[in-house]
């Protein structure tokens, strides 16, 4: 069903593509302008009609409109690769857990943009702007006291478990391996809450910003990861960064426990990180592995929480690890990625910027 007023203007200068979409990225509603854009392919979600030039820059403006970082978010981009033709991609969280999605063909006349665009966002901010950020809010404080709560009567669990364990010579064969089966997964899930309390309580300001060579940053973990199994090479250029030093190897330990727990143990484990200079201002670190590999339909999955792509034989993990590497990296203003295919091994890469934005 076409879009209604007032969730469209008129603005003869420009086509504008108006949908509502569910957080999912489906399309719910529609304006005839968004009909002719997606050549009538509106029932497909929105990340099957971006094109691959643009996906990356919208899949991060996507993840800060959910997040609620910010009320509207811009995107200017070519059309095909013509300067002439300047889209203004738009995404505005609202009221009722929707995103509006605005399309605008701007022409060469930016300034004529700025004044629609302007009249026309006095019908659609919504009323209150800090409601999404405030539900997001609500929501993390809710799983962060149901995750605090279940922690004691965990403990119990494992204690009583553990007791039982050391008197459990009477028991039968059978029984015993059921009693280490409950405490081995309550050991697991007590992992777990820490590492989910860690994810929502991830403040980067109790964390001191650093200036650090990228030598600097690393030189912990390649001695850490100094193992007779596995051979960690870096092939880093001596760039130096501002951040939050012990948030940044926070992300890189987490890509490179990656690496190990679903490597392939038939063979020596390698993994070469390599530091390069994307654009003035901007790193690119690559995280390179000779492990199974990931199928190209997981690229995306991979860093959302408790997500694991595992085999019979690879049941370690919990889900959390790219989803706080994640996190981290777009707290300091870069973007996160994969390069992979089955039995290529993978390539997990992240920009970052070198001064903290």
């Amino acid at each position: 069903m076409p879009l209604d007023s007032p969730w469209i203007f008129d603005a003869p200068a420009f086509t504008h593509a108006v949908a509502l979409l569910d957080r999912s990225g489906n399309v719910l509603r529609h304006n005839a302008h968004f009909e002719r854009w997606s050549s009538g392919r509106h029932d497909d979600d929105i990340f099957d009609l971006i094109h691959v030039d643009l996906f990356d820059k919208f899949q991060t403006m996507w993840s800060h409109t959910l997040l609620a970082k910010h009320q509207r978010i811009h995107l200017l981009a070519p059309f095909d690769h013509d300067e002439s033709v300047i889209f203004c991609w738009e995404l505005t969280p609202l009221e009722d857990q929707t995103i509006l999605l605005q399309i605008t063909d701007l022409g060469a006349d930016l300034a004529d943009f700025r004044k629609a665009d302007a009249q026309a966002y006095a019908q659609l901010v919504p009323p209150d702007p800090g409601a999404a950020l405030s539900a997001r809010e609500e929501w993390n404080k809710l799983m962060t006291v149901a995750a605090h709560d279940l922690k004691a009567p965990l403990r119990r669990i494992i204690t009583f478990g553990e007791l039982l364990e050391a008197d459990s010579d009477a028991l039968p064969p059978t029984h015993q391996a059921h009693l280490t089966t409950i405490t081995e997964n309550a050991r697991k899930l007590r992992t777990l809450l820490h590492e989910m309390l860690e994810y929502l309580r991830l403040d980067p300001q109790r964390y001191r910003v650093e200036t650090l060579t990228t030598g600097e940053l690393l030189e912990p973990l390649l001695r850490k990861y100094q193992l007779p199994e596995f051979a960690l090479h870096a092939q880093a250029g001596e760039f130096s960064v501002t951040v939050r030093g012990e948030l940044i190897r926070g992300a890189l330990q987490r890509l490179l426990d990656n690496a190990v727990r679903y490597r392939v143990k038939e063979r020596e484990l390698e993994v070469s990180i390599e530091i390069t200079e994307e654009s003035p201002g901007m790193l690119r670190w690559s995280i390179q592995d000779n492990g199974p590999g990931i199928d190209p339909m997981h690229h995306e999955s991979v860093f959302e929480p408790f997500t694991r792509i595992s085999t019979a034989e690879q049941k370690s993990g919990n889900g959390l690890g790219l989803a706080m590497s994640k996190k981290i990296i777009e707290l300091h203003g870069g973007r996160i990625g994969l390069s992979s295919s089955p039995g290529t091994g993978s390539t997990f890469w992240f920009t970052l910027p070198v001064e903290l934005l």
